[in-house]
């Protein structure tokens, strides 16, 4: 997975010093304007307890201990499309692959939010609340499955720079249980850096 961290952070460095030299405009974003962003995270999962799931005849129930998450220093990618000053869609994106022993599994997850914006352009600083939903894909070369879920979040962005924030968010998430996942709870902090094209 190292490997996977050097174009992370080549990303990561060429927004930061594409806001440094840009020319001057509000932090927070505006009407036509493009939040681009990066995400770290923290997040607590909290299974749900005694599942049972009819597979085949038989079936069989699970109970898993919750988990403690850490996503550094990019778990997402996201870019938001500012509606008015306020209204934001914001499509988003993360990514994991591993390879071992000849077996490989992958994780993908889309997801699309809508932002409000409560204080609008040119604010300092900028809270917001969220609210949306994805899709979830696991599995190897051959098999994948898939989880939905809904999320929300309540944050604020601090300004760094003329076109540059840093974007900190509490968020939830409930991912739905099927016939091969268990529902969980996704509870966690998140922190990232944006850039906004206007």
């Amino acid at each position: 997975m190292l490997p996977l961290l050097a174009p992370a952070r080549s990303v990561l460095v060429a927004l930061v010093l594409a806001s440094l030299f840009s020319p001057p405009a509000c932090a927070s974003g505006r009407a036509g304007s493009v939040e681009l962003g990066l995400d770290g995270r923290a997040a607590l999962l909290i299974w749900d307890e005694n599942i049972y799931f009819p597979y085949g005849y038989q079936g069989y129930s699970v109970d898993r201990d919750n988990t403690f998450v850490i996503d550094l220093p990019v778990s997402s990618v996201r870019a938001g499309f500012y509606a008015t000053d306020v209204l934001e869609l914001e499509p988003n994106i993360d990514f994991s692959f591993s390879s071992q022993g000849g077996h490989s599994s992958h994780s993908v997850q889309f997801g699309l939010d809508g932002l409000y914006n409560f204080t609008g352009a040119g604010s300092d600083p900028a809270p917001f609340v969220s609210l949306g939903g994805g899709l979830h894909s696991m599995g190897g070369a051959s098999v994948a499955r898939t989880q939905w879920h809904v999320n929300g979040g309540l944050g604020f962005r601090v300004p760094v720079g003329d076109r540059s924030a840093l974007r900190f968010q509490i968020i939830a998430a409930r991912n739905f249980e099927n016939r091969y996942y268990l529902g969980y709870w996704d509870v966690g902090l998140g922190f990232g850096y944006s850039f906004f094209t206007r």
